[in-house]
């Protein structure tokens, strides 16, 4: 075999060898990728819901407002100005993190499709009779385009 076959035999087992490399190289990253998305799905839902834990901890800890938390899903008119005031950030804050909800699943971060079970949370606020007026007096705490609209589609009368 002559220097310029040789030369043509390397180099075709270097073509040869070097697509194999990037078959493996790209089998590679596909694997990284999707571990790594994997992991901030996670991270994303673990975050969501340690947020609802430490509110759902705060109302259980604290008595007072506990108190008006029940008050308010059961006679939500006999709240005084205070209590109403406390009430409203309290569920201001339970729709920012349903507002974190929406924007994690919208970058595709939460593991499953997590609005079913939002618009289930509302409905249900609004089946308890107080949402309509909190609603009507607090719409300024909630941002999200969705969010705004599911609350809207809950609170609005029946046609």
């Amino acid at each position: 075999m002559d220097l310029q076959a040789t030369a043509q035999l390397l180099g075709n087992f270097g073509e040869f060898f070097g697509a194999i490399a990037v078959v493996v190289t790209l089998g590679f990253l596909a694997v990284q990728i999707r571990q790594s998305t994997r992991w901030q799905q996670t991270e994303a839902f673990n975050t969501s819901t340690g947020e609802v834990r430490r509110w759902a901890g705060r109302i259980a800890e604290n008595g007072e407002l506990n108190d008006i938390y029940v008050q308010a899903r059961s006679n939500y008119a006999s709240l005084t100005d205070q209590e109403r005031s406390r009430f409203a950030y309290l569920i201001g804050e339970l729709f920012s993190v349903y507002e974190s909800y929406l924007i994690y699943d919208d970058r595709g971060r939460m593991p499953y499709d997590i609005k079913p079970g939002l618009k289930i949370m509302i409905q249900t606020y609004a089946d308890e009779g107080w949402l309509q007026k909190w609603w009507q007096e607090n719409r300024m705490l909630v941002t999200s385009e969705t969010l705004t609209q599911w609350l809207d589609e809950a609170t609005s009368p029946a046609v």
